[in-house]
Order: C-alpha cells, then sequence, then structure tokens
C-alpha cells in the first residue's frame, strides 16, 4: 500500500512541478526578460562582437580590449545610423501623410455625404440636420456670441423637426 501511495505521490508532485513552470514560463519570464532587457541586449552584443574581436586579436594583433573598443564603438556608430535612418523614413512618411491629408478629407466628407443620401433612402419620411449649415458663415469666428447663437439654432432646428408630425426620423 505504501508503494501505491509513493508512486502517485510522486506523479502529482511531477505534475506540479510542471504546471508551475509553464505558469513561471508564461507569466513572470516576459516580466522578468524585460526588467533586464539592458543585460539580455548587452549579452547578445558580446556574443556578436566576440568573434570580431578574436579576429582582430589573433590576425590583426590588437590587444582584446583595444579590439573591444573598437567594436563597441561599430555598435554605438551602426545604432546612431540605424536611428538616423529611421527617423528619415519616418519624416519622410510623415510628410507624405500630410501631404495627402487633404484629399482624404474631402473623400471623407464625400463618403459621408453617401452614407447620409442613402440612410435617408433606407428611412422614410426622414430629414437630416446638418451641424455644418449652423457654421456656415463668412468670415468664420468662433466667439461666445456665435457659439450660445449656433447651440440656440441647433436647438431650434431639432426641436422643430421633432415636433413636426411629417418626419418620423431626425439624421443629425
Amino acid at each position: 500500500m505504501s508503494n501505491f501511495r509513493t508512486k502517485y505521490l510522486k506523479i502529482a508532485c511531477n505534475l506540479l512541478w510542471a504546471v508551475f513552470l509553464l505558469i513561471f514560463v508564461f507569466a513572470f519570464l516576459p516580466k522578468l526578460l524585460i526588467y533586464f532587457m539592458p543585460f539580455v541586449v548587452g549579452m547578445i552584443f558580446a556574443m556578436i562582437a566576440n568573434p570580431m574581436v578574436k579576429f582582430l586579436e589573433k590576425r590583426i594583433k590588437i590587444n582584446r580590449k583595444y579590439g573591444s573598443v573598437i567594436m563597441i564603438v561599430l555598435v554605438i556608430g551602426l545604432v546612431v545610423l540605424a536611428c538616423y535612418g529611421a527617423g528619415a523614413v519616418l519624416a519622410k512618411g510623415i510628410g507624405a501623410f500630410m501631404a495627402y491629408l487633404p484629399t482624404m478629407s474631402a473623400n471623407a466628407g464625400t463618403e459621408f455625404s453617401e452614407a447620409i443620401n442613402q440612410l435617408q433612402q433606407l428611412l422614410d419620411r426622414s430629414v437630416f440636420l446638418d451641424r455644418d449649415w449652423c457654421w456656415d458663415a463668412h468670415p468664420f469666428q468662433v466667439t461666445e456670441e456665435t457659439r450660445e447663437m449656433v447651440l440656440e439654432n441647433i436647438s431650434f432646428l431639432l426641436n422643430s423637426f421633432l415636433r413636426c408630425s411629417a418626419y418620423d426620423h431626425v439624421i443629425f
């Protein structure tokens, strides 16, 4: 009977140990890896640089300390160059986006108008109250007085359409 218990106790312990390892690997290891990321990156750079430092030491007869300094300077230069290239690509992309922004805005307005037209066709007895009608002024000024006037106009128009028995739907 004792061997029987011991066998199942060992199985249970092994199963609990496996579950613990899985929880550790999936829950805690990524957080620890983020915390120790500078050391991980340094280790990766050291692993990459070591063959080059050995080459400089054996073939070109440069002291290991100086070879390490050369590799560090090269790596820092490559990182700066990569950041500069990424910044240039990002600036070019932002410039292209800014150039396309007016076209995108016009397309969005056209798509919105088309969607409103289709919605009005689907809904019988509907009216569309465009908020831009209340701000269509020249020169365009936003002051406390004009803001209050526009809000009063919108409220009046909306309440009038809602009270009107000719319309069932108000699209606003």
